[in-house]
């Protein structure tokens, strides 16, 4: 009797066997595939008028599920934009410095007299229900 393929078969089906309990040992340390995040979909936007920058809410798709908006900047020299502790365009509850809970579409934030001539940077992050944060504005006045 001629044997001769047995063992070519035997030692294949052993590689593939090795090759998937590495693979699952990889798996199991790297801690598995995990389902990508959700992107969430809501509208912020920024002007000058002047030397006074205005950052308003606009809702979205998914305004329900906002918890809190964070508002930051840095002026073109430079140096940290800070916000009017006093924001008369809020309807949510406005900590006196960066953030807004329980945003309302329409809330506007502004900046009085941190506008330059130059670019300034505005990014607003929103924090969800869930307890995600996101960039929902990332841009340049």
């Amino acid at each position: 009797m001629d044997e001769k393929g047995v063992s070519p078969v035997i030692g294949v089906i052993l590689m593939v066997a090795a090759t998937i309990v590495i693979a699952a040992v990889v798996m199991g340390m790297l801690g598995g595939f995990s389902p990508p995040k959700r992107a969430y979909s809501i509208s912020v936007t920024a002007t000058q008028e002047g030397d006074d920058i205005i950052v308003t809410y606009n809702g979205g798709p998914d305004q329900a599920l906002v918890n809190k908006l964070i508002f930051s900047g840095t002026m073109s020299n430079g140096t940290e934009i800070t916000w009017d502790s006093n924001q008369p365009g809020v309807s949510g509850s406005w900590d006196g410095n960066s953030t807004i809970t329980s945003p309302a579409v329409g809330d506007y934030v502004i900046a009085t007299g941190k506008g330059t001539t130059g670019r300034d940077h505005i990014v607003v992050t929103a924090e969800f229900t869930d307890g995600t944060k996101q960039v929902v504005l990332d841009t340049y006045v």
